[in-house]
Formats: C-alpha cells, structure tokens, sequence
C-alpha cells in the first residue's frame, strides 16, 4: 500500500493533556504518527452544548475529506464516542483503518457485555498492530475478521523520554513504578531483610506501607523517570495476588506488554516479570530480565544472581534504549503493515 502524506491519518486524542502514568504512552504513540507524516484528525472540545453541533459538522467534514483508500490510524480504546462514530462512517467509504490496540477494555475487567461491544468496532479494521504474540493469537481465535487482516507485533510500547545511560550496581533492591491503586498484590510483597522495594505512583494500597522493606518515592513526572528511579530490578506484575494471574487485571497480564517494560528499559535496569505474562516471550528471547511464576521467589531469585550475569542483562537492556527512546516500534510495525 503506497500512501502520499495526503492520504494518512490518525485520530488525536491524548494531545495536549497531560498524564502521570496510563496516557503517558498513548501521547507518545500520537507525537510519532505526526512525525512521520499522519495527518491528525481533530474534533472540538465539548464544554458547551453548542459544541455538539461544531463537532458533528466537524466529523461530517472528516468523511467528506478523506477519501476510500486512505489509512486511518487510531488508538483503541476508542473512548469519544463521536470518534467511534465516525469509524463507522470511515469504514462504508472503504477507508482503511488501522488499529493500536493499547487496551482491551473488555478482556482487561472480565467484562463480557462490553468485549463484545469493543469486537463489534475492532470488526471494521483492516490492519493491526498488537502488543505481542499473545495478544496476536487472542485477536486471531476471537474475531475471524483478523484472519483476513494484516498485523504487527508491537514488542515494548515506545517512550519518549530520555534514557538513562549512568551505571548501575547489583544490588538486592526492586523498583516498581505505576498506578499503585490497582496494584493489590503491593500488601504481599515478601517482607525479606535481603530485599528493599521502590515504589513510585500515585495512591499505594492501603497497608502496602506497613511492610518496613518499602519505600514510597511519591509522584514524579513520567518524562523524568527514567533518571531517577532507585533499584537494580525492575518489577512487572499486576492484580491482587502474589502467586500466578490473580483476578481479571492479573489474569490481564497474559496478553499485554505493560508500559512499565519501557520505563525499566531507558532507566538501564533489568526486569523481572511473570514467565505467564504477555511480554515473557520478549524478555526471554531477548536476554533482558528474569522470569517467576510468584513473587515468593524473590528473595531465593536475588542472590542467586551474580554481577557478571547482571552486568550482561544489562548491556543488553541498554541495547534497546535508542529504539524507544526515538519511536522505532511504532514505525517499524506500521511500515510492516503497509509496506506488504
């Protein structure tokens, strides 16, 4: 498929707020569809009533514009519902859409009535770009409309942030960074003298603090993270347990790669992850970090693992920074899909 500038869009809806950690991805994801020459689609904001009107002749002015053949990218969820809209008017007109799945609402909160609804939409989609093999596979075997689509993998989400390139020491210290409130399973971290966490994000669980191996950092701008988060390890896991995919946000984990990876990567610092995550295949297969079915492993997993092994991950974490750092994923599985 060969497109002139003309011919190529996105939806803009992050740009220009402003995000402590969820948006933060999906800013940058519309920021390197610009910089590769996507035009952005717009609609008003709707703080009045009368700005519903503005915005439907906006949306009508869209359709009117862009012409069949075209490719459309967007981000999904899809949550204006104007935009949902006009999918379904770009998708009569033969217009190629083009997915970035960053969620599936339905699939992340168990909820059914609602996966269906977002099948619904996915069902008008010509291309997709999907986080990893997991989530590949799952696209596959419940929407048969994909089994005639083109799909990229995605690998770790893009960042745009600086990259942190000072050394760091082994030492038996984890970081975790994001949204603390869903993050349950922060009560049942093992309270080992051999190991200290680092938390960083909004709203810890209530009673995580009482673990006196637990240090609460706070708030930061996600831009700046990289820099300075503490710790030799960063951690993936999700949900309310300790031990394997615990309810609908552990069980989540099987099928995405959590921004977190990103973070971890430009901070210099080598992951542990869950060996039944969606990104397992990835830190494997790449030599980045170190995989546990619970996070009782923990503190028989640290001093198991020597500097030279350490300093070995670690160049290779390094390895993938400037591919982040300046959008490479996102461009290249877009060129993937419309370049064949």
């Amino acid at each position: 498929m060969k497109l002139t500038e003309s011919e190529k869009y996105f939806f803009e809806v992050y740009y220009p707020h402003e995000f402590h950690h969820g948006g933060v991805g999906n800013k940058d994801i519309e920021s390197i569809l610009k910089k590769d020459g996507y035009i952005p689609i717009r609609l008003p904001e709707r703080f009045k009533p009368i700005n519903f009107m503005i915005r439907l002749i906006a949306m009508a002015s869209w359709v009117w514009k862009i012409k069949s053949n075209s490719l459309v990218a967007f981000q999904f969820p899809v949550y204006p519902r104007m935009f949902r809209i006009l999918l379904y008017l770009l998708a009569k007109k033969k217009v190629n859409l083009l997915v970035i799945l960053s969620d599936i609402d339905g699939l992340k909160t168990d909820n059914q009535q609602l996966l269906k609804k977002e099948l619904k939409l996915l069902k008008l989609c010509t291309h997709f770009v999907v986080h990893g093999g997991t989530m590949e596979r799952w696209l596959l075997e419940n929407l048969s409309e994909a089994r005639t689509a083109k799909i990229a993998r995605l690998g770790p989400f893009d960042f745009l942030a600086t990259p942190y390139q000072e050394n760091r020491v082994l030492q038996p210290s984890i970081c975790f960074a994001g949204n603390l409130s869903k993050s349950g399973f922060l009560v049942h971290l093992p309270q080992s003298e051999c190991i200290n966490y680092h938390l960083y994000g909004e709203d810890p669980p209530k009673g995580c603090l009482d673990n006196t191996r637990i240090h609460y950092h706070g708030v930061y701008n996600p831009y700046g993270l990289p820099s300075v988060i503490n710790g030799s390890f960063g951690l993936i896991w999700d949900g309310e347990g300790a031990n394997g995919p615990s309810g609908a946000i552990g069980n989540y984990q099987q099928y995405i790669f959590p921004h977190k990876l990103s973070l971890y990567i430009l901070a210099g610092m080598p992951v542990i992850g869950p060996d039944f995550g969606g990104s397992a295949e990835f830190i494997r297969s790449m030599g980045i970090g170190w995989l546990i079915n619970s996070l009782e492993e923990l503190p028989e997993l640290l001093p198991s693992i020597d500097e030279i092994s350490y300093q070995h991950v670690r160049k290779n974490i390094l390895s993938l920074q400037q591919e982040i750092y300046r959008g490479e994923h996102l461009t290249g599985a877009i060129n993937k899909l419309i370049r064949t």
